[in-house]
């Protein structure tokens, strides 16, 4: 069993609870007795008295007889407690989640029963017509098989396309939302699904080929270099798409121009999952091309492939930048900006994580020492006293002199 380990923890402080609890009858001289007793050797415990003797041999019959009684006590009241236990963990973490007799799939919820009994998965009653049972062809019910969903919804499923590579071994009730961001599911292509002009689907790996070969003019581009965008217009609605690739990863850049909202939008969507996609930062730098020192820099968390871009851009959570403002920065009807991938935690970017009390760190420099020669008066508006009986030890020590006093020194000098 995985849990015996747990079992002998158990039982070997339940043993050390009863001897810590036993009666403490013996007296100071039996307790010097059992200290000196471990360090003894066969020679010196011969030369024992007879006393010392007996009196040692009593407290181990009574030691004994006190394991023997907290043995069995443990052996009849926990060890079914034991074992309930450990069956229900190994049930809950190492059995997999049923399958569908139909489809051969892992079961979905709901789960409904035929007359006789028979369960069939979501996917499959949902299919039946007319509702009866492939197994029995007996008619299927409204009746569900409420163990079932519950073993179901405790058990891990293996994602769908574990034969093609993936690991992950979630839920049942976050299986879609991994099903929708696995990066070995079977993919549509952006431009047919923004613009509806491609019916390619395939692979992830097949996906930068596929660009190269059908869309070249939406992927050959230089992240190092600045980004052009021709036939761009604050008047006129627009949507471009861009696919790149960052340490061998894949990028979107999806660039919007919404006269109704009257914004200019970017995003930058990462192939992979919502987790991974928070750990890479974008940065938009747009600059005038009439004045390079007009320039605006927007920083933020990338977005998995899997949400909406649209969703993004109805919210503004990605770089927004007004038409009136964005005209200044269209010359003859192109627009000149440069994205920049980072990790978040790198070189200039601490701040995008937490620290230990989840509090975000910030970037703006410490500060420094006072200085040593610091006033420390209330400031220039406050009245000071002036005169021989000046108490004020901040003050300079010619202004404490009387007029007496600097008589004399001018005389000095």
């Amino acid at each position: 069993m995985y849990f015996q380990p747990v079992t002998s923890f158990i039982l070997k402080f339940l043993f050390d609870l009863g001897l810590s609890i036993l009666p403490k009858w013996q007296s100071q001289r039996t307790t010097q007795i059992i200290t000196k007793t471990v360090k003894l050797t066969e020679m010196e415990l011969k030369n024992l008295q007879s006393s010392d003797t007996n009196l040692l041999l009593v407290w181990t019959l009574n030691s004994t007889w006190s394991y023997l009684l907290l043995y069995i006590f443990v052996i009849y009241w926990f060890t079914p407690l034991l074992a309930v236990y450990e069956n229900s963990v190994c049930l809950l973490f190492s059995m997999e989640a049923p399958e569908c007799p139909v489809c051969v799939q892992t079961m979905t919820v709901p789960i409904f029963q035929c007359q006789s009994g028979h369960s069939l998965c979501n996917r499959c009653t949902s299919k039946l017509r007319p509702p009866i049972c492939p197994l029995c062809r007996q008619t299927m019910t409204q009746m569900r098989n409420w163990q079932l969903e519950e073993l179901v919804s405790k058990s891990l499923v293996p994602c769908h396309n574990k034969q093609l590579g993936c690991i992950f071994n979630v839920k049942l009730e976050g299986l879609e939302d991994h099903l929708k961001e696995c990066i070995f599911r079977e993919l549509n292509c952006p431009l047919g699904k923004v613009f509806g002009t491609c019916s390619w689907s395939g692979k992830l790996k097949e996906l930068l080929a596929h660009f190269k070969e059908r869309h070249p003019q939406n992927s050959n581009i230089n992240i190092a270099s600045d980004i052009i965008i021709p036939n761009v217009s604050v008047f006129n609605d627009c949507r471009h798409f861009l696919l790149f690739q960052s340490n061998k990863q894949i990028f979107f850049l999806s660039f919007k121009i919404d006269t109704v909202q009257k914004v200019g939008l970017w995003l930058v969507q990462f192939m992979g999952t919502r987790t991974s996609a928070h750990q890479k930062i974008y940065e938009i730098h747009v600059t005038s091309q009439e004045n390079i020192a007009r320039k605006v820099t927007y920083i933020d968390h990338c977005v998995s492939d899997s949400t909406d871009a649209n969703d993004v851009f109805r919210q503004g959570k990605c770089a927004v930048m007004p038409l009136n403002m964005m005209s200044h920065f269209i010359s003859d009807s192109n627009i000149k900006f440069r994205c920049v991938i980072k990790c978040a935690g790198g070189e200039g970017n601490s701040h995008f994580v937490k620290n230990k009390q989840n509090r975000p760190m910030s970037n703006y420099p410490k500060m420094g020492p006072a200085p040593i020669n610091r006033h420390k008066s209330p400031g220039p508006h406050v009245s000071r006293p002036m005169g021989p009986n000046t108490s004020n030890k901040n003050c300079n020590p010619s202004l404490k002199k009387g007029p007496r006093d600097l008589g004399k020194q001018r005389n000095n000098n």
